[in-house]
């Protein structure tokens, strides 16, 4: 990361035929990014961005922002780039978003105007984009009428079943968050009062060696360190658990709101399919009260040439509406058959990463806690061995006599 004066930019490298392009990027751009991608991509999980941290100093123009803020952000701005290009969806198919913000070597504002440099255009973008929103809103209250919005049912028995697990498992993600990160704490607070408790032991060290009582003082002092050292491993384990197994964790929890973004992907679609199906129905069943109302008017005597005439052009263009209407929800079945598909196929990727991914993450853990342990026992073992030497020399001393000593 590197600060202009009031915001902080990214240094992006990609590799593009053999040459390495260079690019630097603002926070919103990213955001910018994952946006474009949403909407041009429905039912696809994107991998999750790093959050605004509210916690840290204002977001994007504090100037007073911490450079290890900053570099906290670069590894996790790393991970997220090198998901994107890795998803089969975005980085494997040249997703001309995903190419234009890593390899377009000016201002990503002249290309995309919610990034622009200039406040008019962005205000302008947002407008546009807001008038959209407000008329996607207008669109599904003024059609709940019209279907029940809400109460549509996946016709896909196989994927309803997988979106049900899934909201489970992310439910039960969602619910051991918080206890693992409360562990973590008290691990990480038991290292920083190991730490304290020794850089104490020290102290006293110092006022047992005043009162000229050397044996005690070294014992103190071995222990001293022994407890020292301790926390420290423990805080050196709390560091790699963070880094290494909740991450993993923490990015699983934060990619719950990108499934549920794509699961609404797929109601949309139905919920769009079943209107214009119901709209289908509806002129069919006007072009069968015509046709039915035509044919009685036809055995009448009072049937009178021009009413006829005109009965004919309205069931003609009844008969275009159908058909117009039966073209639309054929495709919107299409539409919907294709956002189902697209939404398995990553829920089934996503099962398979998760289970190798997790499980080298508990093997880490596994890992990092049998090393910690035997290094925590080798600490001690060593101030035992430490203590026992200085007990047998003190035992010693006071069994001499008083002109030996």
């Amino acid at each position: 990361g590197k600060t202009t004066g009031a915001y902080w930019t990214y240094e992006i490298r990609t590799k593009v035929n053999e040459e390495v392009v260079s690019v630097r990027r603002r926070f919103r751009e990213i955001v910018a990014l994952e946006d474009r991608l949403r909407a041009s991509k429905p039912a696809i999980i994107l991998p999750p961005r790093p959050e605004k941290q509210a916690t840290k100093a204002l977001e994007e123009g504090h100037l007073r922002q911490s450079h290890d803020f900053a570099k906290h952000r670069t590894k996790l701005l790393q991970h997220y780039l090198a998901d994107l290009t890795c998803h089969p969806h975005i980085g494997g198919s040249c997703t001309p978003d995903l190419h234009a913000f890593l390899t377009f070597p000016e201002d990503l504002g002249l290309a995309w105007p919610e990034c622009s440099s200039s406040t008019l255009t962005r205000m302008g973008a947002k407008s546009t984009s807001f008038s959209n929103k407000m008329m996607a809103k207008k669109t599904a209250a003024s059609t709940a009428a019209i279907a029940l919005i809400r109460d549509i049912d996946d016709p896909d028995s196989e994927l309803t079943t997988l979106v049900h697990s899934e909201r489970v498992r992310m439910e039960k993600v969602h619910q051991a968050m918080p206890k693992i990160e409360a562990t973590l704490s008290v691990m990480k607070g038991y290292g920083d009062w190991a730490g304290l408790t020794g850089m104490e032991l020290s102290k006293v060290v110092k006022d047992v060696k005043e009162r000229n009582d050397g044996n005690l003082a070294r014992s103190i002092e071995q222990f001293g360190k022994a407890i020292l050292r301790n926390g420290r491993r423990v805080r050196k384990l709390v560091d790699a658990l963070e880094e290494g197994a909740m991450y993993v964790l923490d990015r699983e929890h934060r990619r719950a709101k990108n499934e549920l973004l794509a699961f609404d992907d797929r109601k949309k679609v139905l919920t769009a399919m079943t209107i214009k199906q119901q709209k289908a129905n509806k002129a069919l069943t006007k072009l069968e009260a015509m046709e039915a109302e035509a044919d009685a008017t036809h055995k009448t005597v009072t049937y009178a040439a021009f009413g006829g005439l005109a009965r004919v052009d309205n069931q003609e263009s009844m008969r275009e509406e159908v058909k117009r209407s039966d073209e639309e929800a054929m495709q919107a079945l299409r539409e919907a058959e294709q956002i189902g598909v697209t939404l398995k196929g990553e829920i089934f990727r996503l099962m398979t990463e998760r289970r190798m991914e997790w499980l080298a993450c508990v093997k880490n853990v596994a890992h990092e806690m049998m090393v910690c342990s035997q290094e925590r026992a080798d600490i001690w073992q060593e101030a035992y061995d430490k203590l026992q030497i200085e007990g047998n020399l003190a035992t010693k001393r006071n069994n001499l006599e008083p002109d030996e000593i």
